[in-house]
Protein backbone atom coordinates (compact mmCIF):
# COMPACT_ATOMS: atom_id res chain seq x y z
CA UNK A 1 0.00 0.00 0.00
CA UNK A 2 1.37 3.30 -1.17
CA UNK A 3 1.49 6.41 1.44
CA UNK A 4 1.89 10.13 0.75
CA UNK A 5 5.06 11.62 2.10
CA UNK A 6 3.47 13.46 4.90
CA UNK A 7 0.41 11.04 6.54
CA UNK A 8 -1.17 14.50 8.31
CA UNK A 9 -0.45 17.26 5.55
CA UNK A 10 3.51 17.74 6.92
CA UNK A 11 6.70 17.78 5.03
CA UNK A 12 9.12 15.29 5.54
CA UNK A 13 12.73 16.71 6.90
CA UNK A 14 14.71 14.25 5.13
CA UNK A 15 17.89 15.97 6.28
CA UNK A 16 16.95 14.58 9.76
CA UNK A 17 17.02 11.29 7.96
CA UNK A 18 20.03 11.81 6.02
CA UNK A 19 22.12 12.53 8.92
CA UNK A 20 21.32 9.28 10.92
CA UNK A 21 22.78 7.32 7.58
CA UNK A 22 25.55 9.44 6.29
CA UNK A 23 29.15 10.01 7.26
CA UNK A 24 27.76 13.92 7.86
CA UNK A 25 28.22 15.68 10.84
CA UNK A 26 24.62 17.76 11.75
CA UNK A 27 24.87 20.65 13.21
CA UNK A 28 22.73 22.04 16.42
CA UNK A 29 18.97 23.72 15.77
CA UNK A 30 19.26 27.20 15.41
CA UNK A 31 21.86 27.50 12.62
CA UNK A 32 20.97 29.86 10.39
CA UNK A 33 17.58 29.61 11.89
CA UNK A 34 17.18 26.13 10.33
CA UNK A 35 15.88 22.93 12.55
CA UNK A 36 18.19 21.09 10.52
CA UNK A 37 21.77 21.52 8.74
CA UNK A 38 23.90 18.74 7.22
CA UNK A 39 27.33 19.32 6.67
CA UNK A 40 29.56 16.55 4.86
CA UNK A 41 32.60 14.92 7.16
CA UNK A 42 35.32 16.16 4.35
CA UNK A 43 35.31 18.73 1.15
CA UNK A 44 34.26 17.21 -2.24
CA UNK A 45 31.10 15.15 -3.92
CA UNK A 46 29.25 13.75 -2.00
CA UNK A 47 25.60 11.94 -2.11
CA UNK A 48 22.62 11.78 0.24
CA UNK A 49 20.34 8.64 -0.08
CA UNK A 50 17.86 8.04 1.78
CA UNK A 51 15.51 5.07 1.41
CA UNK A 52 11.84 4.29 2.84
CA UNK A 53 10.65 1.03 4.08
CA UNK A 54 7.19 1.92 2.11
CA UNK A 55 6.59 3.24 -1.17
CA UNK A 56 5.68 6.82 -1.24
CA UNK A 57 4.12 9.74 -3.23
CA UNK A 58 6.04 12.81 -3.31
CA UNK A 59 4.58 16.43 -4.98
CA UNK A 60 6.85 18.88 -3.77
CA UNK A 61 10.44 18.66 -3.41
CA UNK A 62 11.87 21.92 -1.47
CA UNK A 63 15.76 22.57 -1.33
CA UNK A 64 17.92 25.07 0.14
CA UNK A 65 21.47 25.90 -0.17
CA UNK A 66 23.51 28.24 1.83
CA UNK A 67 27.15 29.99 1.73
CA UNK A 68 28.32 33.20 3.06
CA UNK A 69 32.21 33.07 2.94
CA UNK A 70 33.51 31.15 0.11
CA UNK A 71 32.40 32.35 -3.36
CA UNK A 72 31.94 29.17 -5.08
CA UNK A 73 29.63 27.36 -8.21
CA UNK A 74 28.10 24.59 -6.68
CA UNK A 75 26.49 21.79 -9.19
CA UNK A 76 23.64 19.33 -7.41
CA UNK A 77 21.56 16.23 -9.02
CA UNK A 78 18.45 15.16 -7.28
CA UNK A 79 17.11 11.77 -8.09
CA UNK A 80 14.86 9.38 -7.65
CA UNK A 81 13.91 5.41 -8.05
CA UNK A 82 11.08 3.47 -7.21
CA UNK A 83 13.20 0.00 -6.51
CA UNK A 84 15.64 -0.54 -3.68
CA UNK A 85 18.29 -1.66 -6.73
CA UNK A 86 17.15 0.29 -9.78
CA UNK A 87 19.30 3.13 -10.80
CA UNK A 88 17.76 6.59 -9.67
CA UNK A 89 16.08 8.18 -12.65
CA UNK A 90 17.66 11.92 -12.62
CA UNK A 91 14.87 14.78 -11.49
CA UNK A 92 17.34 17.79 -12.13
CA UNK A 93 20.83 18.76 -12.25
CA UNK A 94 21.84 22.52 -11.55
CA UNK A 95 24.83 24.75 -10.81
CA UNK A 96 24.34 28.00 -8.58
CA UNK A 97 27.08 30.36 -8.13
CA UNK A 98 27.27 31.75 -4.36
CA UNK A 99 28.83 34.93 -3.28
CA UNK A 100 29.68 36.32 0.19
CA UNK A 101 29.23 39.80 -1.41
CA UNK A 102 25.78 38.93 -3.23
CA UNK A 103 23.89 35.26 -3.52
CA UNK A 104 24.05 33.69 -0.39
CA UNK A 105 21.83 31.01 -0.84
CA UNK A 106 19.96 28.90 -3.31
CA UNK A 107 16.49 28.07 -2.40
CA UNK A 108 14.65 25.40 -5.26
CA UNK A 109 11.35 24.00 -5.05
CA UNK A 110 9.82 21.66 -7.26
CA UNK A 111 6.26 20.72 -8.21
CA UNK A 112 6.26 17.18 -8.37
CA UNK A 113 4.06 13.81 -9.36
CA UNK A 114 6.54 11.04 -7.81
CA UNK A 115 4.58 7.81 -7.34
CA UNK A 116 5.66 5.19 -5.26
CA UNK A 117 9.29 6.43 -4.54
CA UNK A 118 11.38 4.01 -3.03
CA UNK A 119 14.63 6.30 -2.61
CA UNK A 120 15.87 10.01 -3.03
CA UNK A 121 19.15 10.84 -3.95
CA UNK A 122 21.00 14.09 -3.26
CA UNK A 123 24.39 14.37 -4.97
CA UNK A 124 25.99 17.71 -3.82
CA UNK A 125 29.48 18.56 -5.84
CA UNK A 126 30.27 22.05 -3.53
CA UNK A 127 32.69 23.72 -6.23
CA UNK A 128 33.27 22.34 -9.51
CA UNK A 129 36.40 24.14 -9.60
CA UNK A 130 37.75 21.10 -7.04
CA UNK A 131 39.60 22.99 -3.70
CA UNK A 132 38.39 22.09 -0.07
CA UNK A 133 34.66 23.52 0.11
CA UNK A 134 32.69 21.10 1.75
CA UNK A 135 29.04 20.13 1.15
CA UNK A 136 26.44 21.43 3.12
CA UNK A 137 22.45 21.90 2.75
CA UNK A 138 20.53 23.63 5.27
CA UNK A 139 17.00 22.23 4.13
CA UNK A 140 15.67 19.17 2.22
CA UNK A 141 11.89 18.66 2.31
CA UNK A 142 9.52 16.48 0.62
CA UNK A 143 5.62 16.14 1.16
Amino acid sequence: MRQSATGGGQSVDMLALAAIYSEATRAQPGVEDVPTVWRAAGPGKHTIRVCFEAPLDIRRIRLRFSEHVEERTQEFALSWSDSLDALPTQLVRQQWNFSPTGSTEEVEDYAVDLKGVRCLELEIVPDIRGGGAFATVTEWRVS
